[in-house]
């Protein structure tokens, strides 16, 4: 014999428990089967069913609701109709003033904390950024931002490996090169170019590179991402009859590190020869204290972009965020500045 049965109403559906044990047994069971008829027809407050079911859900496990249903006896306990989430919570309302509050009484506050994020900037925000535009922009701006958006958890991850945001559960990432997936959505920030660098000290020590065959015989400073077989290649420019195109140099390094910053000082310390980020390096070249070398192949190709995952209701607390990053370092002037005048002499 069947525990409920599933009977049409309204357009959406009810439950009728057999009792509260079986209830206190099901519950995750009757939610989502009234939340998956929602998720068919309906958006509502800025986020759709699916969404809302799933964070509700989670709200709901997360508040420990193994407590006892025997004194709770219900007529319907989730009815989702076509006036869509205000029919629902109108009818938790009702149940839960009639049954005394308890377990409905905390799923009613979850499904408003969902619901409210769609309209307000609150709650956990993951972002994954590469460390020199964190280092140089982002975080010397958290106090602004979190003084703009007080409601909002900033949890960062600084890495300089291309993550894939679902699987890792980021909700925004800040990264460098080509995004071509239409699962989501990009919007850049600026060109990204890599000058290749040494201090006044290893150029007087080692002499300077007249070509690109001439860097194997120096002392490289390389970047190795974490996970990977291989350090990262230089990206070099070159020319072939007057087009251009992109030229990776897998070079050996002298001394290989995991972090941008490492390798900007022990540049800058003449320890060799690096490829950096144009805003890592651009105070020390104006302060004399790098030169950059071959800069007939500077690259300038890549572009930094901010990525989010593509869905119709994005959550408001990404899209402050976004908004946020393309307002305070979008287009940067460090970005776009010009470095030729820094080369190093022959």
């Amino acid at each position: 014999m069947a525990h409920f049965q599933r009977t049409k109403m309204y357009g959406g559906a009810f439950c009728r428990p057999a009792s509260g044990l079986w209830l206190a047994g099901h519950i995750d069971q009757i939610v989502t089967a009234n939340l998956r008829v929602a998720s068919q027809r309906h958006a509502f407050f800025g986020c759709d069913a699916a969404f809302f079911g799933k964070h509700a859900l989670s709200a709901f496990r997360r508040r420990e609701l193994a407590s006892s249903y025997q004194h709770t006896r219900l007529n319907q306990l989730l009815v989702v109709s076509h006036h869509g989430l205000h029919s629902l919570l109108h009818r938790l309302s009702w149940n839960i003033r009639h049954c005394g509050g308890g377990p409905l009484a905390l799923l009613d506050t979850a499904c408003k904390d969902v619901a409210s994020d769609a309209q307000h900037a609150s709650g956990k925000l993951r972002a994954t950024i590469v460390s020199p535009v964190a280092f140089l922009y982002l975080i010397p701006l958290l106090p602004k931002f979190s003084q703009r958006h007080p409601n909002i958890q900033l949890e960062l991850e600084l890495s300089e490996d291309s993550v894939q945001l679902i699987p890792k559960r980021f909700d925004v990432g800040i990264r460098v090169g080509a995004l071509n997936d239409a699962a989501y959505v990009a919007r850049p920030l600026g060109p990204l170019r890599l000058p290749i660098c040494a201090s006044p000290k290893y150029i007087k020590a080692n002499g300077v590179p007249h070509s690109l065959d001439d860097l194997a015989n120096h002392r490289l400073l390389m970047l190795q991402i974490t996970g990977r077989e291989q350090p990262t290649p230089f990206f070099v420019q070159t020319r072939s009859d007057g087009a251009r195109s992109m030229q990776m140099l897998q070079l050996p390094g002298h001394f290989i590190c995991n972090d941008f910053r490492a390798l900007h000082q022990a540049c800058i310390d003449g320890l060799g020869i690096a490829q950096l980020p144009q805003p890592l390096v651009l105070e020390a070249l104006k302060k004399g204290q790098l030169k950059t070398l071959l800069p007939a192949h500077l690259f300038d190709g890549l572009q930094l972009f901010i990525h989010y995952p593509s869905r119709k209701q994005l959550p408001m607390r990404v899209r402050v965020f976004v908004d946020f990053c393309i307002e305070h370092f979008g287009g940067h002037a460090d970005l776009t500045a010009n470095v030729s005048g820094f080369a190093a002499k022959a």
